[in-house]
């Protein structure tokens, strides 16, 4: 998702660049504020990087450009379920309840597996923690929000099989302040 802000309501055209055209967007005009939904459409595409570019533009002479990566691996090798967690916090209050999420080998031989967390400034509110490092397991996620101001925080929690040419899975988690 892209937020798109200014001073005031403007208008505003969306346009994607992409090699093999699998960058898309929903919604090419809108006003700000807003957001726009960006996908990767990556049937037909081959393993490999590839670039694109999401082109935000007000008037004729404000533009930006925002580099986009996509990376197509090989086929994963665990499923996760749930694959995102939504955290929402209220200044005061306690911490949001700590979230699990289940990671399976999709074939008959259990999977081990590291894992790395990552988060938007300012680091340190996404914790993770795993009762083993061998499906089936449950990652726990846990956000310490009490130092963050009002808004919204993203992260990832990368699931990484020890299986030769697995693809890493993420968990996504969203912290509303």
């Amino acid at each position: 998702f892209i937020s798109v802000t200014s001073n005031g309501t403007l208008p505003f055209q969306v346009a994607t660049l992409s090699d093999g055209n699998w960058l898309q967007i929903d919604t090419p005009t809108g006003n700000t504020p807003a957001t726009i939904q960006v996908r990767a459409n990556t049937s037909g595409l081959a393993q490999g990087t590839y670039s694109g570019t999401v082109t935000v533009r007000s008037g004729s002479l404000t533009s930006t450009d925002i580099p986009v990566t996509l990376t197509v691996g090989p086929p994963a090798s665990v499923g996760l379920q749930p694959a995102s967690l939504s955290f929402s916090y209220t200044i005061g209050d306690a911490a949001p309840a700590t979230q699990t999420s289940r990671i399976n080998s999709l074939s008959s031989t259990p999977q081990n597996f590291t894992f790395t967390t990552t988060a938007s400034n300012p680091s340190g509110w996404l914790l993770a923690s795993a009762n083993q490092n061998v499906t089936p397991a449950v990652i726990s996620v846990q956000v310490l929000p009490a130092n963050l101001s009002p808004g919204t925080y993203t992260g990832l929690v990368n699931i990484q099989p020890s299986v030769a040419n697995a693809s890493p899975q993420p968990i996504q988690v969203t912290l509303t302040v």
